[in-house]
C-alpha cells in the first residue's frame, strides 16, 4: 500500500519494524520491559480498537505513522500525516484500506483475529446457554 504527502509516495510496509513501532507509540518505551507479558501485536490491537470502536483519529495517524518506519531519510512526520488525514476526501475508504492491508499481512494477521474474537468460542457457547436460560447466572 501506498500514500502520497507532499508529493512524495510513501510505501507502507507491515513488518516486525512496524510491530514494535505501534507498540512503542501505543504501549511507550518501557512497557514490554516492565511487563514482559505484552506480546508483540498489544499496540497492533489497541491502536485498531481506538480506531475503530472509538473514532480516536490519532491512533490511525500512529498506524499510518508506524507503517512507514522502514524510510529513516525520508519518512513523513506526525504532522505531515496529520495533513494526509485533514484533507483525506474520504476517511472512511482511506481507513478501511489501511484495516484490510493490516488484516492481510502475514505480522499483523494473527493479532488481528483473536482481536475480532476476544472472548473465545467456549466463552461465547456459555453465554448463549445463560441467555436461554440453561444456566444460572
Amino acid at each position: 500500500m501506498e500514500i502520497t504527502i507532499k508529493d512524495k509516495v510513501h510505501q507502507l510496509r507491515a513488518t516486525f519494524g512496524f510491530l514494535a513501532e505501534i507498540d512503542r507509540e501505543m504501549l511507550g518505551e518501557t512497557s514490554k520491559k516492565d511487563n514482559p507479558t505484552i506480546g508483540a501485536g498489544t499496540g497492533l490491537a489497541q491502536a485498531v480498537i481506538q480506531w475503530q470502536e472509538v473514532g480516536d483519529i490519532c491512533a490511525l495517524r500512529d498506524i499510518v505513522y508506524s507503517l512507514c518506519n522502514h524510510e529513516a531519510k525520508e519518512r513523513p512526520t506526525k504532522k505531515d500525516i496529520e495533513g494526509y488525514l485533514e484533507s483525506c476526501e474520504d476517511l472512511d475508504i482511506f481507513s478501511d484500506e489501511v484495516i484490510s492491508f493490516l488484516y492481510k499481512a502475514n505480522v499483523c494477521r494473527k493479532a488481528l483475529k483473536k482481536m475480532a474474537d476476544p472472548m473465545g468460542a467456549a466463552v461465547k457457547e456459555e453465554m448463549d446457554k445463560l441467555k436461554q436460560g440453561e444456566l444460572k447466572a
